[in-house]
């Protein structure tokens, strides 16, 4: 499965309406425990054991600060951040839109 951490800045964007707040004191996304990413792709036996909704193309979840491989690609001759992890990795789906 393939996620992309988003900046704080994004992640401030992406859980505006939600329950979770993000004290003015962390600037750094480094020092929280779990980051927002956006959900990428995954391979077809993922989310097997999973009960309930799983994550689609495009939704915004949690992720464990230190979870999975990070690869770092050139896309559009700017470097991008992904990680590939299990499915067991995330922590939560960001149902706000």
């Amino acid at each position: 499965m393939v996620v992309k951490p988003l900046d704080i800045k994004e992640s401030d964007k992406a859980f505006k309406n939600s329950i979770i707040e993000i004290p003015d004191i962390v600037k750094n996304q480094e020092q929280r425990k779990q980051i927002d990413a956006l959900f990428i792709c995954s391979g077809d036996d993922a989310f097997d054991g999973w009960k309930g909704r799983t994550p689609k193309p495009g939704d915004k979840v949690v992720i464990d600060r230190y979870a999975g491989f990070h690869k770092s690609v050139e896309v559009d001759g700017e470097q991008v951040e992904y990680r590939l992890m299990n499915d067991d990795q995330i922590i939560a789906i960001n149902e706000e839109e």
